[in-house]
């Protein structure tokens, strides 16, 4: 017989989210030195002793340190928001097993090694898994990985693409969701347009102001640099966030399926 157990979703989610807030946070600090002609202090310490690059050095190398330190910034960037991703699908799928296992779906004694597997894969194959095994599965896995290898190829080669990071012939792809706003007519004509507003949008007749969820993608070349702008940026960590939230709706939807658990359901609207 089935026992109730209580799972704590926003809580797991906040994982998730915390990571994207984090990234969000540390990157625009980062970034905004880093694209600030006045700032150019790259002392650690002015401790003589320990002084390991000079203090005098002429502008042309400090942009050089500058647009390095762009890279780096973006490569941190990632590595925060994978890996707090993958720790938030570890929760996920130990949270889902407690579930199989009240359930009596997966025998007492496998859980263990079950999960202790899954926390060593990459995300590719925790999503494989997540869906084997619970039916969680997110409608972007593909864009998902197309990110985690933006973040290898930027932590282990200083974003440098080589033959191990395409995945587009000679190219790297990363892809991702993001939001377009639009102000339509009744008679079809539209524009797109940024928030705020830097100016007025003028039409002829009466119309609406809508959002709509678009793909995107940016390709790198064998050889090349990755670069991302930050408005790129901050619709990747907004898509993590909107794909974080299915996968929770998923893992919810299993729970209730089971009759296993009193939830604390998460709100999904964004």
């Amino acid at each position: 017989m089935s026992r109730k157990i209580k799972i704590n979703y926003p809580k797991i989610l906040e994982t998730a989210l915390k990571g994207i807030r984090r990234t969000v946070v540390f990157m625009g600090l980062g970034l905004n030195a880093a694209y600030n002609p006045e700032f150019k202090n790259y002392s650690l310490t002015d401790i003589a002793p320990i002084q390991l690059i000079s203090d005098k050095v002429d502008e042309k190398t400090i942009a050089n340190f500058k647009e390095n330190f762009a890279i780096w910034i973006v490569g941190c960037g990632f590595r925060e928001l994978i890996e707090t991703f993958s720790v938030f699908l570890d929760q996920v799928f130990d949270a889902s097993l407690h579930i199989a296992v009240s359930t009596q779906s997966v025998k007492p004694e496998e859980p263990e090694n079950l999960y202790k597997k899954f926390t060593f894969k990459g995300i590719k194959d925790k999503l494989k898994d997540l869906e084997k095994y619970f039916g969680i599965k997110s409608s972007y896995s593909d864009h998902l990985i197309s990110i985690q290898q933006a973040r290898n190829c930027l932590t282990h080669r200083q974003g440098r693409v080589e033959r191990i990071d395409c995945n587009n012939g000679e190219a790297l792809i990363i892809k991702w969701k993001g939001i377009d706003y639009i102000a339509s007519t009744k008679s079809g004509e539209t524009k797109k347009f940024n928030v705020p507003l830097k100016e007025p949008l003028y039409f002829k007749e009466e119309g609406f102001i809508g959002i709509k969820f678009v793909e995107r993608k940016s390709s790198f070349k064998l050889g090349t640099i990755i670069k991302i702008p930050p408005k790129d940026l901050a619709e990747i960590c907004f898509f993590i966030l909107i794909v974080s939230k299915e996968i929770v709706k998923y893992a919810q939807d299993y729970a209730i399926h089971q009759k296993a658990i009193k939830p604390e359901v998460v709100d999904n609207n964004v």
